[in-house]
């Protein structure tokens, strides 16, 4: 049976009967393969992103209870110092939603993405804590209707989609594989690619639309998006609506100077004017999974990567959004060469 065919009613029952985990597989399948915008039926309020996060922090909170076992140590948070394995639901969710808003705020500064990824796992293990077994919930609004000692389908799906977005983050900030300014990859020294070709005004004028976009894409929070669509099902149509749901008062940023754009050290800012010269790369954003056979920009938050085909589908950063295009350019024409060559 195939990853993607396994049921999973069928992994449920084996972990409720404790006659096997779910297999680590789930992980990967969660993270990157499921459709995170999948539509949900009135019979089921989750997709399958969300049966499987649910499955996996139930699985973390029976398996692995010690994540808990930590303070909330993040800057600027909310119930700081407080213990993970004493949060209250209503705290839980304060905390990961506090993360959550702020979380481009930690990038900003630069927060230890280790720090991050430890309260993270804790927050989801006490969340799998709260879904296995019942709890006097204080907030009606989270307390399921049917079942008060049982959280809420809605606090579940939003809960699991908060999660599974900040994970996407942390992955990319963990997996990428720094490129410096010479072209070279610092894990497997990459050789220093072609000459980019340089961009003019014309590209900026041209790209207007599509930057403005994107900047509204970097400026909200993770998940943002993915919450409005699932929030406000069927009266989706542009990210705008997420940016003004959240920031009454936004008001859209102005495209930098050529000069500053030809640096590309303003990643956002050199995205849509690199997409003219390169339109074969095809973008992703941070709720969207890769396309496998080809390359992709992949935009979370003010970051911006860049991912291989599959099947390596390796990972790339760089403070210049310049240089990390030389990897493509580079990786390109290699595999031209081997195309020619009849090689994979």
């Amino acid at each position: 049976m195939s990853q993607q065919s396994t049921s999973i009613a069928a992994l449920n029952t084996e972990f409720e009967s404790e006659i096997s985990d779910p297999p680590p597989s789930i992980w990967d399948e969660w993270l990157w393969q499921c459709d995170l915008s999948e539509p949900v039926s009135v019979d089921c309020l989750l997709n399958r992103m969300h049966l499987l996060g649910l499955l996996i922090a139930r699985l973390r909170a029976r398996r692995e209870p010690h994540l808990m076992n930590i303070c909330v140590s993040v800057p600027h948070i909310v119930h700081q110092h407080a213990r993970v394995s004493q949060l209250t639901p209503r705290q839980l969710k304060d905390v990961v939603e506090d993360l959550q808003m702020h979380w481009l705020r930690h990038m900003d500064e630069h927060t230890d993405v280790d720090v991050l990824s430890e309260l993270v796992d804790a927050l989801m293990t006490r969340f799998g804590c709260f879904c296995l077994h019942p709890y006097a919930y204080d907030d009606i609004n989270m307390r399921d209707a049917a079942m008060q000692d049982r959280m809420s389908v809605l606090t579940i799906r939003r809960i699991v989609s908060i999660f599974c977005v900040l994970y996407r983050h942390i992955h990319m900030l963990v997996c990428a594989q720094c490129v410096d300014e010479y072209g070279q990859g610092a894990a497997d020294g990459q050789p220093a690619a072609a000459e980019v070709p340089a961009l003019e005004e014309y590209h900026i004028q041209a790209s207007l639309e599509a930057f403005y976009k994107h900047s509204m894409h970097a400026d909200i929070p993770p998940a943002s998006r993915l919450l409005y669509q699932q929030d406000f099902s069927g009266f989706y149509h542009c990210v705008s609506q997420a940016v003004y749901f959240h920031y009454p008062n936004y008001e859209r940023r102005v495209q930098i100077s050529l000069d500053r754009v030809r640096a590309g050290m303003d990643a956002v800012h050199t995205l849509a004017p690199v997409m003219e010269l390169f339109p074969e790369i095809h973008l992703c954003y941070e709720d969207e999974n890769w396309k496998r056979d080809a390359w992709n920009w992949v935009l979370m938050g003010r970051r911006v990567y860049l991912v291989e085909p599959a099947p390596g589908q390796r990972v790339w950063y760089a403070a210049s959004l310049l240089t990390l295009l030389s990897v493509f350019l580079c990786g390109g024409a290699e595999r031209l060469q081997r195309g020619q060559a009849g090689q994979p």
